[in-house]
């Protein structure tokens, strides 16, 4: 699920938190909770907001977010601050400096792990050009989380062709495993027709 950090109670579907527990907890999963540290627009906005998280300014967002995922009392994924390396901005945290970054993610885990007893946490780079910059080293990461998808149509006006699974999630597990920690496959999609789709989701398995 996706939370902003400003709205701890409801997931980007418009669900609670605690709905979308007792649903994983039905069928025996854990939840992974990807944190959204958005900005709440406070002055000065632009391009200040990791540092703003690293010096201790949403310190109250991070501790409510934290204690709502700490007060489930199981085991939980979370991962914060996701594809900190885009490279077109995607996000309020993308592709700022990587110290920024680094320290806005030590301050969150820091703060989090007083909360949370059982929280494993994720760092998940798209795992372009120079996203090791924004590594925050392994005290702070416990999972490295690859973000893996079947673009048909990007594909095909870049490469002239589209990829399969392996070819798209090779270059990257190559790339991370150098961390030594375990590798889990964040979020997954695959767009196209049908029979492409079939096909790319049985190459994966």
């Amino acid at each position: 699920i996706f939370i902003s950090w400003l709205y701890p109670d409801l997931t980007s579907d418009g669900s609670s938190v605690a709905e979308r527990f007792d649903y994983s907890q039905e069928r025996n999963r854990w939840l992974m909770v990807t944190v959204e540290p958005v900005s709440d627009g406070r002055e000065p906005v632009s391009g200040d907001l990791l540092k703003q998280i690293g010096d201790g300014a949403y310190d109250e967002n991070i501790t409510a977010v934290c204690k709502k995922l700490g007060g489930l009392n199981a085991p939980i994924f979370i991962r914060w601050g996701h594809e900190m390396d885009s490279p077109n901005n995607r996000y309020p945290w993308s592709h700022g400096s990587p110290d920024d970054y680094i320290s806005a993610y030590r301050h969150f885990v820091t703060t989090c792990r007083e909360w949370i007893r059982n929280g494993y946490y994720i760092w998940s780079p798209l795992g372009v050009a120079g996203f090791a910059d924004y590594w925050p080293g392994k005290k702070y990461v416990d999972y490295v989380g690859l973000i893996v998808f079947g673009t048909t149509q990007i594909d095909i006006l870049t490469l002239g062709q589209p990829r399969s699974f392996t070819e798209v999630f090779t270059p990257l597990y190559e790339r991370v495993i150098a961390f030594d920690l375990p590798v889990m496959i964040a979020e997954l999609g695959v767009e196209g027709e049908p029979a492409y789709q079939d096909a790319w989701l049985r190459g994966l398995f």
